[in-house]
């Protein structure tokens, strides 16, 4: 019997292996992800979106309780392709990718000895049945590499992109102790293994205090990081640049803080905000909090940065907008990050 650990092993090294692959150059046929499910280990994948298409035969080599390895033969292109399709889940599990299973990883390589890999793997676990209820905490994670010839399908889809979501609601009805951690990587590689795009997107929040008060607003404290280097850079949305104020709210503000950083398209700049509200009073409402934000902007090409902070303002967007002493520009994002709200 293959166990859970060797199962999780094979999913690895094929992808490690792959990674090196170099990447084909001819247009191929598509295979695509989640066409199958399970049942009580056994996995049924010729139901599936994938091997119900007209042209596309699916084969079983080796079956296995939450395993399966089957032959796909796609002639619904100029030429004829095969690939080895690869299916690995828990023992016992029942369910569907993305929906209800602990752990799944898919994988294709071809059969003519064509270097490449397209591969999904899938984590899934909560501590309780339904996420988001008093005391529950989830994690969540993707792990999806194209290379080789999977490069180079009509699916746009970076080369490697790997998210984590991890958030725990804490003991909302006692103590209101919430955490949320959040991880998004993309990246993309050309025909010599070098990195041509990257994509980095990193969120954690801290939420304290009862929730049992209405609109209950104290202690809260969000982060953010944004990178963004080369294919995944584009221009500044306007003026070239961010630019930052003086910082706001305090009289011993820092002399020269604020600035302007410039960037083109292709380079490497990072953007890092956090922003926090505390109850120092112990009331409830807007005019019980202290407030505070910082914002940095690097330019890890030229180089150059510039940074800010306000005492007056969580930044970058309460709301109603983007405030000063911050800024933000659409190549990190399509809306300003704002302090997490509250239960």
């Amino acid at each position: 019997m293959i166990t859970r650990e060797i199962r999780k092993a094979l999913g690895r090294s094929a992808i490690v292996v792959a990674a090196f692959a170099a990447p084909f150059a001819a247009t191929q046929a598509e295979p695509s992800f989640d066409g199958w499910s399970v049942s009580a280990g056994t996995i049924n994948a010729a139901a599936g979106a994938l091997c119900s298409t007209a042209g596309i035969s699916c084969t079983p080599l080796v079956t296995g309780d939450g395993f399966l390895q089957q032959t796909v033969v796609d002639t619904t292109g100029a030429a004829t392709v095969s690939y080895v399709q690869t299916i690995i889940t828990d023992t016992g599990a029942t369910g569907t990718p993305g929906a209800g299973l602990a752990y799944s990883d898919e994988s294709f390589v071809r059969q003519d000895q064509t270097a490449g890999i397209l591969s999904q793997q899938r984590t899934a676990q909560s501590t309780t049945a339904v996420v988001g209820a008093a005391g529950a905490t989830s994690f969540t994670g993707t792990a999806t590499l194209a290379m080789g010839w999977a490069q180079n399908l009509t699916t746009v889809r970076p080369d490697l992109n790997i998210t984590q979501n991890l958030i725990d609601d804490g003991l909302q009805a006692v103590t209101g102790d919430e955490f949320g951690n959040s991880f998004a990587l993309e990246a993309n590689r050309d025909a010599t293994g070098a990195t041509t795009g990257k994509k980095m997107s990193i969120r954690q929040d801290v939420k304290m205090g009862t929730s049992t008060v209405t609109n209950n607003t104290t202690d809260v404290q969000s982060f953010v990081v944004e990178q963004r280097t080369g294919t995944q850079l584009p221009a500044a949305a306007v003026g070239g640049g961010l630019t930052l104020g003086a910082a706001t709210g305090t009289v011993n503000a820092a002399a020269g803080t604020g600035g302007t950083v410039a960037w083109a398209a292709g380079e490497d700049v990072m953007v890092t905000w956090l922003g926090q509200t505390v109850n120092t009073q112990g009331g409830v409402g807007a005019s019980t909090l202290s407030k505070f934000g910082f914002e940095s902007i690097t330019n890890l090409t030229t180089p150059a940065t510039a940074s800010t902070f306000s005492t007056i303002n969580t930044g970058i967007d309460e709301g109603a907008g983007v405030v000063l002493p911050f800024a933000w520009d659409t190549a990190f994002g399509a809306a300003a990050p704002t302090v997490a709200p509250l239960p």
